[in-house]
């Protein structure tokens, strides 16, 4: 296979990445050709059998600081798995900030969210995520700006079903031991329900029953949500 071939290959596999879901095989064999590449090009700072490559180490520290090279392959295949690496550290951190929410602790599963969606900025699934743990912790004007940034950035209706998934857990999680969901969690909830229903897909009546619910619930502090 001609050098060129070897490059797309690669960077059709790791951009593939962004938008499916691909078993850890998957993951593993691109990550294995592009080391493998890494090294005929002098740009791996490791040997076969584990020893540092000097020679490698420095190439790759010089195009993991962003300074010009000679080689726009080396480059390319760098940048294309960086990508992979930064759905990787957001997928951890939503794994995590979950974790964190189970356990009560909603800021920290914002502060966990914060760094992954400043570096992915229009990943309105992450944004979600955010989005309900900002409601989850009492941010509702954070909260509700993250879930209209996620509308926007997601084809329509894509964003609002998951939104809808995450906030039936917060508002679970809010009432598990006896306790007041927040108003702005209910409202949230009834701002999915009508977009869902203004998308003109689904069960219509469902989902205005449940936006009228919800709207009802949001309505008395105090009594239905805090």
């Amino acid at each position: 296979m001609k050098p060129g071939s070897i490059v797309l290959l690669i960077l059709i596999g790791f951009l593939g990445l962004a938008v499916t879901a691909c078993e850890a095989e998957d993951v593993a064999f691109l990550e294995a050709m592009a080391d493998e590449w890494a090294r005929a090009h002098n740009s791996n700072p490791t040997n076969r059998d584990g020893s540092i490559d000097l020679a490698g180490a420095g190439n790759a520290l010089w195009n993991a600081a962003g300074l010009p090279g000679n080689d726009s392959e080396v480059t390319a295949v760098i940048d294309a798995k960086n990508i992979v690496d930064s759905i990787r550290n957001a997928d951890q951190a939503a794994e995590q900030a979950q974790k964190a929410l189970k356990n009560g602790n909603a800021q920290q599963a914002v502060s966990l969210l914060d760094p992954v969606v400043n570096e992915r900025p229009s990943d309105w699934w992450l944004l979600n995520h955010r989005g309900v743990a900002n409601l989850e912790a009492g941010n509702s004007q954070l909260g509700n700006q993250d879930l209209q940034t996620a509308n926007g950035n997601a084809k329509r209706g894509q964003a609002a079903e998951h939104q809808r998934q995450l906030l039936f857990e917060s508002i679970a999680r809010q009432r598990a031991n006896g306790e007041l969901a927040w108003c702005s969690t209910y409202r949230a909830m009834a701002n999915v329900y009508s977009d869902l229903f203004n998308s003109g897909t689904g069960d219509a009546n469902l989902y205005r029953s449940q936006m009228e619910a919800n709207t009802q619930a949001a309505s008395q502090p105090g009594v239905t949500c805090r």
